[in-house]
């Protein structure tokens, strides 16, 4: 029993490898026959890519429709927390607003200088356990010792210099001398 050759199902194996037609030998029957079939494969193959690319995307969009939900009730909850928990430090502490001390660094800030410079200068100051801090009149007190009156510029001391009145002597040194010899006895 011989089995028939298909020239068609050999030619459907060849066309991932681009043979083209007319370089086999082949009737226009069994041409067509071959257009056909990879016709129909080449649109079979093509759309289970299509449904693939369209399942993917799907799965994509639902993909980022849920790590967008995911980040924004993630988003709340930080938000939530943030709002209502207590902060570790309060703005304000106790002691500072009952006693008139601040902080090192809100003196620093007050006076406009670093913490180095703070530490630099001579402004009393209190410790409370490692807290370094400073009474806000002892700050206001350094501020007032620092002013220091407004210098005249030098055309306004060469004006006050020419309007003092010069002390002339009324005599010479010699007069003087000459006048000592004289009333020696």
């Amino acid at each position: 029993m011989t089995t028939r050759h298909d020239p068609v199902a050999d030619l459907l194996a060849l066309v991932p490898g681009m043979i083209r037609l007319t370089e086999l030998h082949l009737s226009a029957k069994q041409r067509l026959q071959v257009e056909r079939r990879v016709g129909q494969q080449l649109r079979a193959d093509l759309a289970a890519q299509r449904d693939q690319l369209v399942d993917q995307a799907a799965k994509q969009a639902d993909l980022e429709q849920v790590v967008r939900v995911a980040v924004e009730q993630a988003v709340a909850a930080v938000t939530k927390a943030i709002t209502t928990t207590v902060p570790s430090q309060p703005a304000v502490c106790p002691t500072e607003a009952a006693s008139g001390l601040i902080s090192r660094a809100k003196a620093a800030k007050r006076l406009g200088v670093s913490l180095t410079t703070l530490d630099g200068l001579d402004i009393p100051k209190s410790r409370l356990g490692r807290r370094v801090l400073y009474r806000v009149e002892s700050i206001d007190e350094h501020v007032a010792r620092q002013v220091v009156a407004r210098q005249p510029s030098a055309r306004q001391r060469t004006a006050k210099r020419a309007a003092r009145p010069t002390a002339k002597p009324t005599q010479t040194v010699r007069q003087l001398i000459h006048q000592a010899i004289r009333h020696t006895p």
